[in-house]
């Protein structure tokens, strides 16, 4: 596997998902916007890491629903709760809880 690492509109990283290597990119919007809602400022690689298990648990929801082999881009709206649609409020708010 891959470590994660910044591209020029985010951070590419990979994941299994159904025994399937599945790749992701996360944008940068997205990582700022987490750390804004937690009231962090630090670089990039830092907010990932910060944020795995949360940004892993929305990936992998993600992945199941793209059946092909793309690239799968998390934005802002993918994460963040004001940004959501109530549909994707569930699923994070479904991450939340299970992080606390």
């Amino acid at each position: 596997m891959i470590e994660p690492y910044l591209t020029d509109i985010g951070l590419f990283f990979q994941l299994p998902v159904n025994d399937r290597e599945r790749k992701f990119l996360i944008s940068f919007e997205a990582l700022e916007h987490l750390g804004r809602h937690q009231g962090y400022a630090m670089n990039h690689l830092n907010l990932y890491r910060a944020h795995e298990a949360l940004i892993h648990f929305v990936a992998r929801n993600m992945a199941r629903e793209e059946k092909s082999d793309l690239v799968v881009v998390i934005e802002a709206r993918h994460v963040a709760p004001p940004l959501m649609s109530s549909n994707d409020a569930s699923l994070t708010f479904s991450a939340q809880s299970a992080l606390t």
